[in-house]
């Protein structure tokens, strides 16, 4: 318990038994009682007088009592519970750049209901959506106000496959100038399962030595091909940032 927390508990106790003694000294013996004659006995009423001071006292007293039983936001913190913190906020891209999608395993084309790559510029889209980008495909998206490098994770790929898929995975790149481009990493299906179809891979963008700010960021599909019957490769769901510029769509 902090300090602060002690001494408010300490005045509280104090407050209590001040309140509790001056129940118990109130005489309300009125004027007119003292002028009757000697043998008129007025009605002891000290104990009830005490039980109504010790009432008023946690009436008063209950938000300082409160107060000094709470834990401190720092202890709070200690113990593992978030304080004050929403969940951090994330923010999608302005357009899609480019999308180009490759075959499935088999050398078909991708069906057209699953390569709708405008899928990674929606806030909120349905829970089953998503795009594959195919075998060696690629897609390009940019924050028009850019993003930056902030504390923890700076980007978030949602990959979205569902039942017991193959290995998946697409290399992740950023760029400024949407020329020059630096590798972040490596995003997986590696968490997807039949009740959880999703996978989120983060990147740190000061652990994995990519400089920022930034405006683009371009998947390219690596996925080796198993065998599987119609194998689309990365199946993404959402590409976004976690420490935009000032202004960025949200």
């Amino acid at each position: 318990m902090r300090s602060d927390h002690l001494v408010m508990g300490q005045v509280t106790l104090y407050a209590l038994s001040m309140l509790a003694g001056l129940g118990e000294s109130l005489d309300t013996e009125a004027p007119l009682a003292r002028l009757s004659s000697p043998g008129w006995k007025h009605p002891d009423r000290r104990g009830s007088h005490a039980v109504a001071g010790v009432f008023i006292g946690l009436f008063l007293a209950l938000p300082l009592l409160i107060f000094a039983l709470s834990p401190s936001a720092a202890e709070l913190t200690e113990r593992g519970v978030s304080v004050g913190a929403a969940s951090q906020a994330q923010f999608i891209p302005g357009r899609v750049v480019r999308f180009q999608q490759g075959l499935s395993s088999t050398g078909a084309t991708i069906s057209p209901d699953i390569s709708d790559a405008s899928v990674v510029v929606v806030e909120k889209p349905p829970s089953t959506a998503f795009c594959s980008l195919g075998l060696g495909g690629q897609v390009i998206v940019e924050f028009p106000d850019g993003f930056d490098d902030g504390p923890g994770a700076d980007l978030a790929v949602t990959e979205r496959t569902w039942g017991d898929g193959p290995d998946e995975r697409a290399a992740v790149w950023v760029s400024e100038d949407g020329v020059n481009w630096q590798k972040a990493g490596v995003a997986n299906n590696a968490a997807s399962r039949p009740d959880s179809p999703d996978t989120v891979s983060q990147f740190d963008f000061a652990t994995v030595k990519v400089r920022a700010p930034a405006r683009f960021v371009k998947l390219v599909d690596v996925t080796a091909s198993s065998g599987v019957p119609e194998q689309n490769g990365f199946d993404v769901a959402s590409i976004r940032v976690l420490h935009p510029a000032a202004g960025e769509t949200r």
